[in-house]
């Protein structure tokens, strides 16, 4: 079978990412993609509201559910929406709604492929962060009625979004939630996922609850790379890991409730994730912190716990084995001004704080 498409005089190209997001795509959704990919003309010396208004137009819908659309697409990386805010050269290097770089939008005839200099590969495009300030949607009442009888999926999260807070939303609320999913791209269950996580936390916290805080959480996320459920699952599950790690450590150097310092924080992030160490194994480097010490010391105890990880003692039992091991070695040996075999239990740990630290190392001095 051979199937042709007839061109005639003009070709629409769409961007080859909107296959990936089809499914998601409403009707109205890809009416709007192949208008504007068929007449860049709509976005050519207009202001957004005059671009919505024809696009609207043209397609036979309210302006709100253009909005929608273009912000689903914008989401999915299909288009790039520029606003007032940018600079006259920006606007002439790219047209105010652009599809994906390097596919044109009209052609008399489809076009051929630009020639690639192979002297000079070009450098792999870097993600884009996102610009809250001037791409979030931001829909009136009016608009959010039109866009949530349109997308049933959307209307039904919201109103599980509200039953997770426990508050019915007003509109500043409602376009939080859908410039997660709209603009950042977040499918519904990342999104619920983590309201209920913040909901959670801000209760535990006795903090009035505040769509801010998720909306803060989202975005330092989203730069992080955790845009998909499993991811987010995971880092949800380590901040809770790590805010349990952080009430035991609080309480065993006697911090109270003031803020971490930059270095304890690395510190700890240290111990609980690049060890990977668990409660028994930090504890007991307190404790050996303290036998030689007399009191905490972070810098002490830190060195204690890179020596372990750098042997692979992963359990107490694999630190009590190198100690016999370590005496073992000892015995046999007549040590300066003492008797022969004798040893002192916390020669071990002072050696191994020598081996992080360096032999200049003072342990009594912890420095």
């Amino acid at each position: 079978m051979n199937i042709q498409l007839q061109y005639g005089t003009a070709v629409a190209a769409v961007p080859a990412s909107a296959l990936a997001v089809m499914d998601r795509a409403t009707k109205t959704d890809l009416r709007v993609l192949l208008t504007l990919c068929a007449g860049p003309d709509l976005t050519t010396g207009n202001s957004m509201g005059e671009c919505v208004a024809g696009i609207a137009a043209r397609v036979g819908c309210t302006p709100a559910q253009v909005e929608t659309s273009l912000s689903f697409w914008r989401g999915a990386g299909v288009l790039n929406v520029l606003t007032e805010n940018h600079t006259a050269s920006e606007k002439t290097a790219e047209t105010s709604v652009a599809a994906s770089p390097d596919v044109p939008v009209k052609a008399t005839a489809p076009a051929p492929p630009p020639v690639q200099e192979t002297d000079k590969p070009s450098a792999p495009e870097s993600p884009r962060k996102p610009r809250a300030a001037d791409a979030l949607p931001h829909y009136t009442s009016a608009e959010l009625a039109d866009l949530l009888e349109v997308r049933r999926e959307a209307a039904d999260c919201l109103k599980e979004c509200q039953n997770i807070w426990g508050k019915m939303f007003n509109v500043h609320e409602h376009n939080v939630i859908l410039g997660l999913t709209d603009y950042l791209g977040l499918e519904w269950d990342y999104v619920l996922t983590l309201l209920a996580f913040c909901a959670d936390e801000q209760d535990k916290r006795g903090i009035k609850r505040s769509l801010r805080y998720v909306e803060t959480r989202a975005f330092a996320f989203y730069d992080e790379g955790v845009t998909d459920l499993p991811s987010l699952q995971e880092k949800l599950r380590r901040v809770q890991q790590m805010e349990e790690a952080e009430g035991q450590l609080r309480r065993m150097f006697g911090m109270g409730e003031r803020a971490l310092t930059p270095t304890e924080k690395k510190k700890f992030s240290t111990w609980l994730y690049d060890y990977k160490f668990g409660p028994d194994i930090i504890t007991r480097a307190f404790e050996v912190t303290v036998d030689a010490k007399g009191s905490p010391n972070l810098k002490y105890m830190d060195a204690v716990l890179a020596n372990w990880n750098r042997d692979g003692l992963r359990t107490i039992e694999a630190i009590e084995a190198a100690e016999e091991r370590f005496q073992a070695s000892k015995k046999g040996k007549k040590p300066e001004g003492g008797d022969e075999g004798s040893f002192n239990t916390d020669d071990f740990f002072a050696a191994a704080v020598r081996r992080s630290l360096g032999e200049d190392f003072d342990p009594e001095s912890g420095s």
